[in-house]
């Protein structure tokens, strides 16, 4: 694995910490946990859900969130 798939990683790692903090076990288990992230284009973090259900869900419900905290630990993601 390449230095820049670990930092998204490690990066990733921090945000879902945070998520949990944030939503609890239950919201955390259930819709956030299951998400990996795929690679990071210019401005833009790419996430992969299990599901088109889930993935759906997620950006209906917490893609804000995600984004906030996303921006917070990553200065290039606008």
């Amino acid at each position: 694995m390449n230095t820049a798939k670990i930092d998204l990683e490690r990066q990733w790692e921090s945000i879902q910490e945070r998520l949990l903090e944030e939503y609890g076990e239950v919201t955390y288990s259930s819709w956030l946990k299951t998400l990996s992230v795929i690679d990071q284009q210019k401005d833009c973090m790419r996430l992969a859900a299990p599901t088109a259900f889930v993935r759906d869900w997620v950006k209906n419900n917490y893609a804000d969130r995600v984004k906030v905290i996303l921006q917070s630990v990553n200065d290039n993601i606008r």
